[in-house]
């Protein structure tokens, strides 16, 4: 644990420096990659690029940990690789994108910007939203959309028990296999209108709404999400500490 803090603190610091140039000459940041395009992905990494700034461009290869993308304000973030828990929670601004699966709570409390998940993900999918677009290609957990209060989610998958539990707002659209929701949730269908204006935010053909996509949206009840409470925090953030650099 303790060299993976050190990797990541090394990381961070690097890609602080190099983003300070490409920011100033608008250019993006690759890493993972020789100067040869060889692979030589990131394995373990955690906490990685928070609070990405506007104007700033990164790509990482490599399976990365928790909280990974975090807090960003701008610009954009792609991983081509997998991630655990947190990736891209409370993201205010930044384009985020994961090529493979990630775990639980994906876009925790995000607030604005957008995040394409394109391999499935864990638990507490969009947990808390208040704004954003969350989009989601394959399978997800439990609680997707808990307690959220704005903004969008898409799922192009199936979902597994508590769709919605506790959302005041926003809506979860699902094109696959959706379990009846809790109370305080309804199943609703998209208007022409909303389809078309989506889709056009989505601006991926293979993640196209189609039209028989289920729509839940809150119905007004107010409901106490006792199990969101507990378990949407799951991540063991027991062995982390500080190190020095």
């Amino acid at each position: 644990m303790r060299e993976d803090v050190r990797r990541s603190l090394k990381l961070n610091r690097d890609i602080n420096k190099l983003l300070e140039q490409a920011v100033k000459v608008d250019r993006a940041i690759k890493i993972g990659w020789n100067r040869d395009g060889d692979e030589i992905p990131k394995v373990g990494e955690m906490g990685i690029c928070p609070a990405l700034p506007k104007g700033g461009r990164v790509r990482i290869l490599g399976e990365l940990g928790d909280a990974v993308a975090i807090m960003g304000t701008g610009g954009a973030f792609t991983l081509v690789g997998s991630a655990g828990d947190w990736f891209g929670a409370w993201n205010q601004g930044t384009s985020l994108a994961i090529e493979r699966r990630v775990g639980n709570s994906l876009g925790f409390a995000m607030s604005g910007g957008r995040l394409v998940a394109r391999d499935g993900a864990g638990d507490d999918v969009g947990a808390q939203m208040t704004g954003g677009l969350l989009v989601v290609r394959g399978d997800v957990g439990t609680r997707v959309g808990g307690g959220m209060s704005g903004g969008t989610i898409v799922i192009h998958g199936d979902v597994a028990s508590e769709p919605g539990v506790g959302m005041t707002g926003g809506k979860i659209i699902i094109n696959g296999r959706c379990p009846n929701p809790g109370d305080g949730v309804d199943f609703s269908t998209l208007s022409s209108e909303d389809l078309v204006e989506l889709n056009k935010k989505i601006e991926d053909s293979s993640l196209v709404i189609p039209s028989d996509a289920v729509c839940l949206i809150p119905n007004g009840k107010k409901v106490i999400p006792s199990a969101l409470e507990t378990n949407s925090r799951k991540t063991d953030w027991t062995n982390i500490g500080l190190v020095p650099a």
